[in-house]
């Protein structure tokens, strides 16, 4: 049989909806963060579990805070200290230097005579050992701030970079890209021109962070101390062939967001002094390590192919596998990210989740839109508990019968055949109908299931399909109830001119069995037994008997109020044994 064309109208959106929601997140910049964000907890994993041990070693000096109290000078008066520094650094001969600092704009010899003679006499000592690159800022509006014309002499234009870098929207410093600011570009960054001086390739990327161990740092005191005293072998133990950088370690000063601390002290939860950021772009840079987003395509064909869950049919299976293949995607991210290529895992496990979920999404739907059907269509045919075991797949036509302890009750109009022949048709229908649905209503609201209409007269049971306690409670108050609806109903007859009607109901509660009957095209849900029998008996005795409610002794023991019942003794009905029977006659203020 050819498919339905809404089938594959459903199916085509079904496959396309997980695809272009996982699209939609790879390219909202608020779920890209929270890409970002949760590539952060990969990396502290991978630092912990799987680190990428620094091949290309960087050294920090740092100024701390016992530097400043032993200087005694503000950084921008740190000539003398700087000078010193260059000195020791060519006895050292490092791969680079680079300065995490600001030099002044001005001369402040008139201050301290020779200041700026000593720390040209420093760098003179270090341009010809290793390339010098000194910080760079800019002011409001974008122009480089200068610096000194000596110190930019000596240095030459590759010799400054700026120490801006690039942050995400939370604030977090996770890219190396030097097209800074608002402008298409790229300027000189610092990591980048100390890259360029030792032949290192530069390119935009994701800062590794998975690069251990944490940095220590040599207080530049110490640093000083050594070139003092001429200890060349400490100096080159610590910094020989190695990119150097010296920068602010202080504790009030330059603390940066950072996916992990990059540090070995202690710095504010989450933080970095900013050296460190250039230091990790550089070894990152360095040891051919930065970080690239795995290509477009290729993400977006496995998205495509992650959709294709919405072909799975949902079940136990299906959800265990979508947690494994979930799990599987996050370890699979974790190993191409430790290899230099970062995949928006999340958006990928979107997309699977989203197939499967679309695809559970619709099934639920569908069930839903046909088990309306189904009420909307049936409903009028079987009683709403009945409706409801069947929508729950408690109701099989192919099971056997359930055998459960009911109460049956049975209701008919007296006299109905010489009424109906003193009246059309139509009116008779239009009687039967509005006597019904009343009936019906009261049987429904007391719990009871109706089985089916006889002519004029109906059978409910109560305790069934859904067990009950209360069964012959529920069965004698919907009795009651159907007597008092009467007397409404007749009062509606009488101010139409019509005719007032009179019922029988008889109660029997016992045993009986509940299930389909019929032929394999047409079968019902009903009651079969001799419960069924004597239920129907004890109805036809209400004639004679002046009552318009009967019911069998059984029914008596199992009610909780016999106040308003009598006895009848013991009755003989027709085909069936004699039986104890009680009575029930509603109050005259509610006489029908």
């Amino acid at each position: 049989m050819e498919p339905h064309p809404r089938k594959h109208w459903i199916n085509a959106a079904g496959f396309a909806l997980p695809w272009l929601l996982a699209l939609a997140c790879f390219l909202t910049p608020s779920f890209q963060l929270l890409e970002s964000q949760w590539r952060d907890q990969q990396f502290r994993f991978l630092s912990i579990e799987q680190p990428i041990l620094d091949s290309e070693p960087v050294a920090i000096v740092g100024i701390d805070d016992e530097d400043m109290l032993q200087f005694g000078v503000p950084t921008a008066l740190m000539h003398r200290e700087l000078g010193a520094f260059m000195e020791a650094m060519a006895m050292a001969r490092p791969r680079v230097v680079g300065l995490d600092m600001l030099l002044p704009a001005v001369s402040f010899d008139k201050l301290l005579p020779g200041l700026d003679a000593t720390l040209a006499r420093g760098i003179l000592k270090l341009r010809p050992i290793a390339p010098l690159v000194l910080g760079l800022s800019a002011d409001s509006d974008g122009n480089p701030r200068p610096v000194h014309p000596l110190f930019r002499t000596l240095v030459g234009a590759a010799g400054f970079g700026y120490i801006f870098v690039v942050t995400d929207a939370d604030g977090v410093i996770r890219v190396f890209d030097e097209k800074i600011g608002d402008g298409e570009n790229p300027v000189p960054t610092l990591s980048g021109q100390m890259a360029r001086a030792i032949g290192v390739p530069t390119s935009p990327g994701l800062i590794n962070y998975a690069i251990r161990p944490a940095f220590q740092y040599l207080p530049l005191r110490t640093v000083l101390a050594w070139q003092r005293e001429g200890q060349v072998d400490l100096l080159r133990a610590a910094f020989a062939n190695k990119a150097v950088f010296l920068g602010s370690v202080m504790s009030f000063d330059d603390h940066q967001r950072t996916p992990l601390a990059l540090g070995s002290w202690n710095t504010p939860h989450g933080t970095s002094h900013g050296v460190l950021v250039h230091a990790q772009q550089l070894r990152s840079m360095m040891g051919n390590a930065m970080v690239q987003p795995l290509a477009l395509p290729y993400q977006l064909a496995v998205m495509v192919l992650l959709a294709l869950g919405w072909w799975l049919r949902p079940g136990a299976w299906t959800w265990a596998g979508m947690v494994v293949l979930a799990i599987a995607i996050q370890v699979s991210s974790l190993v191409l990210l430790r290899s230099g290529w970062a995949v928006a895992s999340l958006s990928l496990c979107v997309a699977w989740a989203g197939g499967v979920g679309a695809k559970a999404a619709v099934n639920a739907w569908l069930l839903i839109r046909e088990r309306k059907r189904l009420r909307d269509t049936f409903g009028g045919f079987v009683s709403p508990d009945v409706m409801t075991e069947i929508l729950a797949g408690n109701l099989d036509p192919k099971m056997d019968g359930v055998r459960s302890e009911i109460c049956v009750l049975f209701a008919d109009i007296r006299g109905f055949t010489t009424l109906s022949e003193s009246m059309p048709p139509e009116q008779v229908t239009a009687l039967l109908n509005r006597y019904f649905d009343r009936m019906v209503g009261t049987i429904h609201s007391h719990g009871g299931t109706l089985d089916k209409f006889i002519g004029d007269g109906l059978m409910a049971v109560f305790g069934a399909p859904v067990a009950s306690n209360t069964a012959c409670d529920d069965a004698l108050a919907c009795a009651q109830s159907m007597i008092r609806e009467l007397g409404r109903f007749n009062a509606e007859q009488l101010s139409m001119d019509a005719p007032a009607i009179d019922i029988g109901v008889g109660l029997h509660y016992g045993p009986a069995v509940m299930g389909y009957v019929g032929s394999r095209d047409r079968y019902e849900y009903s009651a079969i037994g001799d419960t069924v029998n004597a239920a129907s008996r004890i109805e036809g005795l209400t004639k004679d008997s002046g009552f318009p409610v009967l019911l069998s002794s059984n029914v008596y023991h199992h009610v909780q109020d016999t106040r308003a019942l009598v006895s009848m003794g013991t009755m003989s009905i027709r085909g069936h044994s004699a039986i104890a029977v009680f009575a029930w006659k509603p109050e005259p203020g509610n006489s029908p």
